[in-house]
């Protein structure tokens, strides 16, 4: 480690001094131009509309009536017809007692014949609600009332013991693709 002596320091000082001036005076140039700059565009002549708006910024809001307004909302607002809900409500319960009956009839299957036709029936419901869904919204009702149903019945169990099964690689087949199916339903409602 080495020791500095005084005279080097004092020789950088006029240098530390000089800079401390170039910033201050670049910030002080700085300043002057802004203010210029504000001063200049309040010396333009404004035009009257944009005054008035000063003078008044609630001018848009003097004729505001929330009675005109709560009135434009109910207009917009369209009630669901009964009977179309109805009618959905009688949809997803057909779905949702067509889904528990696959299920039971895959749970009370004894033979693999019998597995295979019950894991099929299950594979085609779920492919009939894919296609019979009309819009996005119809698929995720259908979807979360299949999903339900899964689950009111312990659906999962029945097909992880069907794909666990190797007695019967074409049910374990059938029941592995319909689990890729559900599970992801199931987990992102």
């Amino acid at each position: 480690y080495q020791r500095r002596d005084m005279g080097d320091r004092a020789k950088m000082i006029p240098l530390y001094v000089l800079l401390c001036c170039v910033v201050i005076f670049g910030l002080l140039f700085k300043f002057i131009k802004q203010r210029r700059s504000e001063t200049l565009h309040a010396q333009l002549p404004r035009k009257e509309s944009e005054e008035a708006e000063e003078d008044n910024p609630l001018q848009d809001l003097s004729d505001w009536h929330p009675s005109e307004s709560i009135q434009r909302l109910k207009s917009s607002f369209v009630a669901p017809d009964p009977a179309e809900v109805m009618e959905r409500k009688r949809v997803e319960d057909e779905l949702k007692r067509t889904c528990l009956n696959a299920f039971r009839r895959l749970g009370m299957s004894e033979t693999n014949e019998e597995r295979l036709a019950a894991l099929q029936a299950i594979s085609k419901l779920f492919e009939e609600l894919e296609s019979r869904s009309g819009s996005r919204a119809q698929y995720l009702s259908g979807s979360v009332v299949y999903c339900n149903a899964i689950v009111d019945c312990d659906g999962l169990d029945l097909l992880r013991e069907c794909r666990d099964d190797i007695s019967d690689p074409s049910s374990a087949l059938i029941a592995e693709q319909i689990l890729e199916r559900i599970v992801p339903l199931i987990w992102s409602q």
